[in-house]
């Protein structure tokens, strides 16, 4: 029996905007065969070097910078998720959806 199974990233966000909760999810799936396929390695294997490598060539181009200690949180998103996709792990967003389980 072949297994079939993909590598998940996503974060969920519920806050208070204006008086009224709202709600964003961003997500993406990385299918396990099809990267092996692409790239010879595993989804999460991609999931996890794609982004460290994108980081670095955000703190390369100046993007990224500031002195003292960072989390990645703290770094403007968009140059970082206008390249995610082009480089193998296109994303999803939601707004304003109820994903309690």
């Amino acid at each position: 029996t072949r297994v079939r199974s993909s590598a998940a990233s996503d974060v969920y966000k519920r806050q208070i905007k204006d008086g009224k909760e709202r709600t964003y999810y961003i997500y993406n799936n990385c299918d396990h065969e099809k990267a092996f396929q692409e790239t010879g390695t595993q989804a999460v294997s991609f999931t996890t070097g794609v982004p460290a490598a994108l980081g670095a060539s955000m703190w390369a181009k100046g993007l990224w910078r500031g002195a003292g200690v960072f989390n990645v949180e703290e770094f403007d998103p968009d140059p970082f998720l206008a390249e995610l996709g082009p480089q193998g792990l296109p994303w999803v967003e939601k707004f304003d959806v109820d994903l309690e389980v």
